[in-house]
């Protein structure tokens, strides 16, 4: 028997208890048709966070023994841009569109010392800084929330979900940096 897929686009989750409804009404019609073998596929639309986990959890598209097994090194991006604290805003923004990412951590002397993300380059346009002109060290997030690279994926998941992140550098014992996790990173885990 063919498995027919169904595949959804989750919107902003805002609209989250809708979505949820949703779902369990249409999982209701789907397991009342015998014979019938179905998928289920959430497709992202771009807008994720830590709380789209939460959810996808309770749907059982990611399923939780899965998720305590993983550690941080197990979903982490290794390949993490970096910037300077006396970058300009318009050097790190380019960094940022050239990669096709949502943040550039900044470090000096190899320590991370700052994050700066789209979140941020929203609130610097909205205060009306120069981007040619102002410095990095004056518009990054300080101090950087950060996950040891032996920490768990729910460790990951809860530090997001309470300092309301995204991006979460990620450091060895020397606390030297080894990666990066963002929310997209946890949509991409294992399930």
């Amino acid at each position: 028997m063919e498995k027919k897929v169904i595949s959804i686009v989750v919107p902003v989750f805002n609209e989250s208890a809708c979505v949820c409804a949703f779902y369990d009404r249409l999982k209701k019609v789907l397991d009342s048709v015998p014979s019938l073998s179905y998928e289920i596929r959430f497709v992202d639309d771009g807008s994720t966070d830590a709380s789209r986990i939460v959810w996808l959890r309770r749907w059982g598209v990611i399923r939780i023994s899965t998720i305590r097994r993983l550690r941080a090194t197990d979903i982490m991006t290794e390949n993490v841009v970096t910037g300077k604290p006396n970058d300009s805003l318009s050097k790190i923004a380019a960094e940022m569109e050239r990669h096709r990412i949502g943040s550039v951590v900044i470090e000096e002397n190899r320590r991370v010392v700052g994050i700066l993300t789209e979140r941020d380059f929203v609130r610097i346009v909205g205060h009306g800084a120069l981007l040619g002109k102002d410095r990095a060290k004056h518009h990054m997030t300080q101090p950087v929330f950060t996950v040891p690279s032996g920490a768990s994926v729910m460790d990951v998941i809860k530090l997001m979900w309470k300092k309301h992140v995204r991006h979460l550098p990620v450091l060895d014992r020397n606390r030297r940096l080894v990666g990066i996790i963002s929310s997209r990173d946890l949509m991409k885990a294992p399930a």
